[in-house]
C-alpha cells in the first residue's frame, strides 16, 4: 500500500517498552525518540566535552518514561543517576539503544560526520 502524507504524518510511530528494574523494586518504559529530540541531542553532545557516562546517562533522561510515553527523569537527575546500580543503569541503556536503532556503527558514523 502506498502511503500518502496524512498517512505518514498522522501514523504513531513512537514505541515504547517495559524494562522491569529489579534493583529499583519495579519497572519503567523506555520510548523512541522524535527525530526532532534526536538531533537536538545530537548537537548538544558533539558540543559537550562531558565524560561518556554522561553523554549516555543524559539519552537515558530523554528516553525513560511512564507507560503514556512522559519523561520521568531530568537532566537535572544525572548526578543522582551515578549513584544507581551501574547493572540497572547498563539494562535501560542497552533496551533504549536497541528500540532507538543506536549501535556502535552508527555512532562511530555519527562522530565521522
Amino acid at each position: 500500500m502506498a502511503l500518502n502524507r496524512e498517512a505518514i504524518l498522522s501514523a504513531s510511530d513512537l514505541r515504547r517498552e517495559e524494562v522491569k528494574v529489579p534493583e529499583w523494586g519495579g519497572s519503567v518504559f523506555v520510548r523512541t525518540m522524535t527525530a526532532f529530540e534526536q538531533n537536538a541531542y545530537y548537537q548538544r553532545i558533539a558540543d559537550d566535552k562531558s565524560s561518556d557516562m554522561n553523554v549516555m546517562l543524559e539519552f537515558l533522561c530523554n528516553v525513560v518514561c511512564d507507560e503514556n510515553g512522559n519523561r520521568i527523569l531530568k537532566e537535572d537527575d544525572i548526578d543522582a543517576l551515578y549513584a544507581k546500580s551501574f547493572s540497572a543503569i547498563n539494562r535501560l541503556l542497552k533496551e533504549a539503544m536497541r528500540i532507538n536503532n543506536l549501535t556502535q556503527d552508527a555512532e562511530e558514523e555519527l562522530e565521522k560526520n
